[in-house]
């Protein structure tokens, strides 16, 4: 697929695109890893923009068609809360993975950024 057609894909489909990218972040943090990873801290930031690309998503898809501006956040602040303590506490049993309450605020601070930057953006305007 080239670049033009994930675009258009994207803008006609937001409500895919979220999903799709839940799916893989919810994988990508409960991957086993068997062995010790040098780039520790550097992945354990990454919980900040892989939780802001989240939630941008998801309140560009849910604004789009479905609900207010007002109502997109509190939704999206409910289900990326539940994601980012589920996703900790499964970690306990998954090999070489721990769970933290740092990874929890890490998550909860990139909800909070990906609701700011929708706003600076302007995307609640865009509304259809």
């Amino acid at each position: 697929m080239r670049r033009e057609q994930v675009l258009d894909a994207a803008r006609r489909n937001p409500f895919r695109l979220a999903t799709f990218a839940t799916l893989a972040i919810v994988l990508a943090l409960l991957v086993p890893m068997t062995e010790q990873i040098q780039l520790g801290p550097l992945l354990s930031l990454m919980h900040i923009p892989m939780f802001a690309l989240l939630v941008l998503l998801w309140m560009h898809a849910l604004t789009r068609k479905w609900l207010g501006t007002a109502a997109a956040v509190v939704m999206c602040l409910a289900v990326g809360t539940t994601l980012a303590v589920g996703t900790e506490v499964l970690q306990y049993w998954i090999p070489g993975r721990w769970p933290s309450v740092a990874d929890v605020v890490r998550n909860l601070l990139g909800l909070l950024l990906g609701i700011g930057v929708f706003f600076w953006l302007g995307l609640e305007r865009r509304r259809n």
